[in-house]
């Protein structure tokens, strides 16, 4: 698929959305400050007016860490994530990996 054929694609909604009724996206109670065992105010690595930078130590024992990089905005998938903001996510990607080898 080219993405002139991409953008031209009559996309349904249903083809976009599939998150469960009544579910909490883990990304973005974290952007908004709602911490508990897994997500710790000091796993804040960076933040920009569109994406944020954390680590995440907890969640798979035995590894010590690594970076998670999301929009501070929900977006359920890629296919709805504007491109200024996917620009965004990368920019902070690529800034967290040069600081950080």
């Amino acid at each position: 698929m080219t993405l002139s054929s991409w953008e031209d694609r009559d996309v349904k909604a249903d083809e976009l959305h599939h998150e469960p009724p009544g579910y909490r996206c883990p990304f973005c109670r974290y952007a908004l400050g709602e911490f508990d065992e897994h997500n710790a105010s000091t796993d804040l690595v960076a933040r920009t007016d569109h994406a944020i930078a954390r680590i995440s130590p907890k969640w798979w024992p035995g590894n010590r860490g690594h970076v998670l990089v999301s929009p501070i905005e929900h977006f359920e998938n890629l296919y709805t994530l504007p491109t200024s903001v996917g620009h965004s996510v990368f920019d902070l990607v690529q800034a967290v990996a040069v600081c950080n080898s």
